[in-house]
């Protein structure tokens, strides 16, 4: 945020720290799925119900907006004129699964809405929107519904472009674990590879749905799964990805978990990894990088994450790396 000032997420509330760590304010909001900060520096929270709340930067209440339809939040994300997009899920099994998109102004009046379905099941992987808000991108997954108790069939999986009225552009498929977005509408997939320590496969695609490069990393060589993937949110800032996550431990247990790791991972003409900065558990118990964002403009690093495993944790940490610790200049 502006002033260095960092916003921290977690199971108990929203909390607000200096750029020395220092705690300015916190706010005890639960059942919180999402948050991002706008280009005016106000916080907008998206909960599990759906609803959205938007706070200044010094945690007072702006506005909430609550849909009429019970819904189920699932991804959220801001233009540079402060509007925010908000991608939620509203039905069930049973009567079927859709997405609503909403745009909301900055005051949080809704501004367009417009329903995303493809099959009858329909389950969100990720949203992007132009710095400009220009075009609006939705990553989802279809499937129908099979001969078994809550059995799923798939179908595709899919990126939906719209216009600033909410219009769809085109659609096309591919084959995606999760998605996200730069501010210029460009995306980067990622699915993971699970053979220890863990690897991931990762496409680069322009804003026009084209493959700019499909890469993975070597075979047995790490650096470790994928939990997180970003770029700068900053519109004037060239995208670069970055990645965190963990190691798969020697286990075949899915939560084996080694190291955390993160790393800057290269642009949009390849995937070029940095350095790779592993955190450690004091125990040996495990850990992950869940969450990254750039600071500034000066791309120090904010890691969020946790030691154990994310069924078995044992405390969190958020700590603030010098932008040496990518060196991006290559």
């Amino acid at each position: 945020m502006s002033n260095g000032n960092i916003v921290v997420q977690d199971t108990l509330g929203v909390t607000s720290l200096d750029g020395d760590g220092q705690e300015r304010w916190s706010l005890p909001v639960g059942s919180t799925s999402k948050l991002v900060v706008t280009s005016d520096w106000h916080i907008s929270l998206l909960h599990s119900t759906g609803t959205v709340t938007q706070y200044d930067g010094d945690g007072r209440s702006r506005w909430t907006f609550t849909p009429q339809v019970g819904s189920s939040g699932q991804h959220m994300a801001a233009d540079a004129f402060g509007n925010t997009y908000v991608l939620l899920t509203q039905g069930n099994f049973d009567t079927g699964v859709a997405l609503k998109l909403i745009s909301l102004s900055r005051e949080g009046v809704e501004r367009w809405s417009t329903v995303i379905s493809e099959a009858p099941i329909n389950i969100a992987l990720g949203l992007g929107v132009m710095g400009d808000g220009s075009s609006v991108y939705v990553g989802a997954v279809a499937y129908n519904r099979g001969a078994g108790p809550q059995e799923l069939v798939f179908v595709k999986s899919y990126v939906r472009k719209l216009n600033p009225a909410g219009v769809a552009l085109w659609t096309k498929e591919g084959s995606f674990g999760t998605v996200s977005f730069t501010p210029s509408g460009e995306r980067v997939n990622v699915n993971n590879i699970g053979t220890p320590p863990g690897g991931f496969e990762a496409t680069w695609v322009d804003s026009d749905g084209n493959v700019l490069w499909k890469t993975q990393t070597s075979p047995n060589k790490g650096p470790g799964m994928v939990d997180t993937h970003v770029f700068p949110s900053n519109f004037n800032l060239v995208p670069r990805l970055l990645v965190g996550g963990h190691e798969q431990g020697p286990s075949t247990e899915l939560y084996s978990y080694g190291r955390g790791w993160f790393a800057d991972m290269g642009d949009r003409t390849k995937l070029t990894p940095g350095p790779i900065t592993y955190i450690d558990s004091r125990d040996g118990s495990g850990a992950w990088v869940s969450t990254l964002a750039f600071a500034d403009l000066a791309l120090h690093v904010v890691v969020g994450g946790g030691f154990g495993t994310p069924g078995e944790p044992k405390g969190g940490f958020i700590r603030l790396y010098d932008p040496r610790t990518l060196s991006t200049a290559r």
